[in-house]
């Protein structure tokens, strides 16, 4: 059964992306789909950041030394100096890194 599924899915993925590459002509989104598609990898990561941010498993709020928190902090500090991706990335990633070492 799990070979069924990862060839399923697997055919699946592969029907879904290849479809641009197979499409005759060019596809041309309208500007405003456009601007909002920019910020799609940003609401995807706060989507599966944010939970694990602002409770931790015991349900409880976490606290403000918490490195996740500061990490979180730091990301969105990141990218709204720089308004790219990867420095927000980047910047989250070594902050966790060095607050856990801290800790």
């Amino acid at each position: 059964m799990i070979w069924i599924g990862l060839v399923g899915m697997m055919a699946m993925t592969l029907l879904t992306r290849s479809g641009i590459v197979v499409w005759p002509g060019p596809i041309r989104l309208p500007l405003r789909l456009q601007r909002a598609l920019r910020f799609a990898p940003m609401a995807a990561i706060a989507a599966v950041i944010v939970p694990s941010v602002v409770w931790t498993p015991e349900a409880t709020f976490v606290s403000l030394s918490d490195p996740r928190l500061i990490s979180a902090l730091a990301c969105i500090l990141g990218w709204w100096h720089s308004r790219q991706m990867s420095v927000c990335l980047s910047v989250g990633i070594v902050v966790y890194a060095v607050a856990m070492l801290m800790r």
